[in-house]
């Protein structure tokens, strides 16, 4: 039976395709990039509709979401994707699909912009329609890095100003965030749609590392003369602190060799 994944063209649905695929699993790609084998704008409700009626797969990974801007946080089209997320949910529901697992973010309940509500939305609405329907994942991605990441993301910034000797602006430098690697997330995810876990769990490392401590390691490592000026950027005068509970992570889906942050970094750095 084949799983229909959704995003499957973006930075973290490739891998998480590639791991499907690792895994034996006959994979779908659905959604209007061009590279999809089913290509369908999903937010045309019916026409994704149609789509997965067509497929009749056996799970759903739905990771795709408008986030290439940099305002969509806070895009009323947010409204948009989770209307159009719950009509592709009760599509595979109604077509026999058995599993679904969907793409959330760590802010979904803590922070009140158009993204985070328009996310927790679609969790409360999907379990409370649709739990007795199909079995349903929750990933609470938290703050993914890695190869082939979009240049506006902060990592790839990093690189790119430090390699031509521009002193990074971070606007709250010290905060202390769960940066994942990718094929981590997409460890995760892949582990949770063969066990069919129909729970909410949090997708990170459970470390916390500040945006100037990557900064200062990227220096380190690809241009030496910008640590200074990253240690003597202002220093944040109340800091957030965003952390996985991954042992709870571990403790349902079993460990596994993560990705160090360092060798992460470095596979991300043009010699």
């Amino acid at each position: 039976m084949s799983v229909l994944v959704t995003g499957g063209a973006g930075f973290l649905g490739r891998r998480v395709c590639e791991r499907l695929r690792e895994g034996g699993r006959d994979v779908v790609t659905l959604g209007h990039h061009g590279t999809e084998d089913v290509l369908v704008d999903l937010l045309d409700e019916h026409a994704a509709s149609e789509a997965v009626e067509r497929v009749r797969p056996r799970d759903l990974v739905h990771l795709a979401w408008s986030v290439q801007s940099t305002d969509y946080k806070t895009s009323p089209q947010n409204a948009s994707w989770c209307a159009a997320s719950m009509t592709l949910l009760h599509a595979f529901a109604r077509c026999g699909g058995d599993y679904a697992l969907i793409a959330g973010t760590c802010l979904e309940d803590a922070a009140a912009d158009r993204y985070a509500v328009a996310k927790r939305a679609l969790r409360e609405q999907a379990t409370r329609e649709l739990h007795d329907r199909i079995g349903i994942g929750w990933a609470r991605v938290f703050y993914p890095y890695g190869p082939r990441e979009p240049k506006r993301k902060l990592v790839s910034r990093l690189i790119d100003d430090i390699a031509r000797g521009r002193t990074p602006a971070l606007e709250r430098p010290d905060d202390r965030l769960d940066f994942v690697h990718v094929d981590d997330v997409a460890e995760t995810l892949c582990r949770m749609v063969e066990k069919r876990l129909s729970d909410i769990v949090d997708v990170g490392t459970g470390h916390a590392t500040t945006p100037r401590e990557i900064a200062t390691r990227i220096a380190e490592l690809e241009n030496p003369s910008m640590v200074a000026s990253i240690a003597s950027l202002p220093q944040t005068e109340t800091v957030a602190t965003v952390i996985a509970d991954a042992e709870r992570t571990h403790a349902l889906l079993g460990d596994w060799s993560m990705t160090p942050l360092e060798a992460g970094l470095a596979s991300m750095i043009v010699p």
